[in-house]
């Protein structure tokens, strides 16, 4: 079962590289009021407005390319990581209904009944074929009974497995799946569990070095580290038995994380008081660059730093007033690169001078 993850990392800000942006990294997207939209596409094509409609982003206007049903109790859903599909979860009837939408053939590619009540959460993708999601229960009739699954869909192969979750706590939250190690990982508070796909537990542990207040758990797309934060601080732990290896610091708290696909990287960012990304070496701990949101936008007055998508080889980036902007990854690392090159030669003629 051995399938490529790519796990799409959101996190907050418009970017940078250098004291001013480089105009060439980044190109600025169609300004729109962030609230009207539940979800957005990775690479910020499409997204579901307010009315429950799947639309093309574009100039002048949208272009609605899905409905979902008038009666459908739609709280959110996901994108694949290409865009072309569209899965969430309808609980508007006795039964929760999972149902992805091909948005190229503007139709209903399939559905699955995964369980009996409507109390099932939004799914995740984990490639372009797999995706998870959880209920909070099911009703066992013959024994009157209530159970938690977690359930992995197939797109391709059109099918669903369900993977009950014996003595877990309804609280529990779903962090992912690793289709390659085949894990489930969930989270309560600092508690986590980690099950196979037969549901039975692999390990726990408890992660004793973090904040109760801690919040916003993020699990890195390998697998093998998670972050939350607390105040001005990204803690970084690792998923084999909850030590910490990592600590971020920031000079103002911190509203938002994500990790980089390859799980090396970390960028941050900060709230109205600085407004700053942070872009980590999350291996090292050593910060690579930092900007400032609110005077590369020209504006007067703290913005925090909002919404961004890791995609491949681009950011996609949001600021506090909700426009939108697209990075190249390979050139905003190119001139960190350069910043880094030109700082050692700079220390090593000064090295010399002062020999001589």
């Amino acid at each position: 079962m051995s399938r490529k993850i790519n796990l799409i990392v959101i996190l907050c800000s418009a970017f940078f590289t250098g004291n001013a942006m480089d105009d060439e990294a980044v190109q600025s997207f169609k300004p729109f009021s962030s609230n009207l939209y539940h979800v957005f596409s990775a690479d910020l094509k499409y997204g579901m407005n307010e009315k429950n409609e799947c639309v093309k982003l574009g100039f002048p206007d949208d272009e609605v390319v899905a409905k979902l049903p008038k009666n459908t109790m739609y709280l959110g859903g996901a994108f694949s990581p290409n865009s072309l599909l569209f899965a969430y979860t309808d609980n508007s009837s006795e039964k929760s209904v999972v149902k992805i939408i091909d948005i190229e053939k503007r139709k209903e590619l399939f559905q699955a009944t995964i369980c009996n009540n409507p109390r099932n959460m939004d799914p995740k993708f984990l490639d372009d074929e797999w995706l998870v999601t959880k209920s909070f229960y099911e009703i066992e009739d013959s024994e009157d009974k209530k159970s938690s699954y977690c359930v992995l869909l197939n797109i391709k192969d059109e099918f669903y497995s369900k993977i009950p979750l014996k003595d877990i706590s309804l609280l529990h939250e779903l962090l992912g799946a690793n289709i390659q190690k085949q894990e489930l990982y969930l989270q309560n508070s600092n508690h986590f569990q980690v099950l196979d796909f037969f549901g039975v537990l692999k390990r726990k542990f408890k992660i004793k070095d973090a904040h109760w207040l801690s919040f916003n758990w993020i699990l890195a797309p390998d697998s093998t580290k998670i972050s939350c934060q607390y105040r001005s601080m990204v803690n970084l732990f690792s998923m084999n038995k909850g030590e910490k290896i990592g600590k971020l610091e920031h000079k103002a708290s911190v509203s938002n994380h994500a990790w980089s696909p390859d799980s090396n990287y970390l960028v941050s960012g900060t709230d109205m008081q600085e407004g700053d990304v942070y872009v980590w070496d999350a291996t090292a701990g050593d910060l690579l660059h930092k900007h400032n949101l609110n005077a590369w936008s020209h504006l007067h007055g703290g913005l925090p730093v909002s919404k961004v998508a890791w995609h491949q080889n681009n950011l996609i980036m949001a600021d506090g007033m909700g426009r939108w902007y697209q990075g190249d990854v390979k050139k905003i690392f190119d001139l960190i690169e350069k910043a880094k090159n030109k700082k050692q030669l700079m220390e090593k003629t000064t090295n010399e001078q002062n020999k001589n």
